[in-house]
């Protein structure tokens, strides 16, 4: 079985710079009146423009000027999720993890079903190394029915799995994940490993001619792959181009050198 690197978590801990996700859980936040130069001002309003204003900023990369809005939002309401959410964003961007951590313990203890922070958590714990914990964080995301990103949270949990070397629990999530969502190609490509690795060559090929037709893009484990299942086939004009393209484009990598050391043992 291949092993794993953190960095395959994609697209779906992208959510970290979304926008629209941290300013979608408002509703712990009280409404009252407050003071600035002498006016009396809606505090929830402040709060969110705050927000608003720390967001512009870390998209343009002054991440200070963005803490220091958010620091006012969280003086005007220390339970604003919003706030502390772009707080643990904005440390994470500086590599200052442990407050970034405090951010979404702080959070998480305010709100615990708040699935989006959770799930970014979970990426920052997983990034560390901190597997175990990582996994715990994501278990609990996918338990969430309401969580409109479940199909991330799965494939992010099958990768998980498989730095533990858990493979039917992996291979689960990954299930799951295409169950929700049958346009990423990326889950695909992972239970096909899995297959191929278990002898299940025929469901593997399915998953892989999906990855392929959902134009996954090419990695040298995807055409190391290809290259495998071709060979299962006894297709040599597919084993010929994947052997072509791994050659190309990754001549550098582990997954060239083991087609190599196949190639000479053949």
């Amino acid at each position: 079985m291949n092993s794993l690197k953190p960095s395959r978590l994609v697209k779906f801990f992208a959510t970290l710079v979304t926008a629209s996700v941290l300013l979608s859980a408002g509703g712990c936040m009280s409404v009252e009146q407050t003071s600035v130069d002498g006016r009396e001002v809606n505090a929830e309003k402040a709060v969110n423009d705050h927000v608003k204003a720390a967001m512009t900023y870390l998209s343009d990369g002054q991440v200070g000027a963005a803490q220091r809005h958010l620091n006012r939002a969280l003086e005007l309401d220390p339970k604003s999720i919003p706030a502390h959410n772009a707080l643990a964003l904005s440390y994470s961007m500086t590599g200052e993890l442990e407050l970034a951590e405090k951010s979404y313990l702080d959070l998480l203890n305010i709100d615990p079903g708040y699935s989006t922070a959770r799930n970014n958590y979970a990426g920052m714990l997983f990034k560390l190394g901190r597997t175990d914990e990582a996994c715990d964080q994501w278990q609990t995301v996918v338990a969430d029915g309401t969580y409109d990103r479940r199909a991330g949270a799965y494939y992010n949990l099958g990768q998980c799995r498989l730095v533990q070397q858990r493979f039917a629990p992996a291979e689960q999530a990954f299930e799951r994940s295409i169950a929700l969502d049958r346009n990423n190609p990326a889950s695909y490509i992972e239970l096909a490993k899995l297959y191929y690795g278990n002898g299940q060559y025929d469901k593997s090929q399915v998953l892989y001619s999906e990855y392929r037709n959902k134009k996954g893009q090419p990695s040298p484990s995807s055409l190391l792959l290809g290259i495998k299942l071709a060979v299962e086939n006894g297709d040599q004009n597919a084993q010929a181009s994947q052997a072509l393209a791994l050659k190309s484009l990754f001549p550098d990598s582990p997954e060239y050198l083991e087609y190599q050391r196949r190639a000479r043992n053949q």
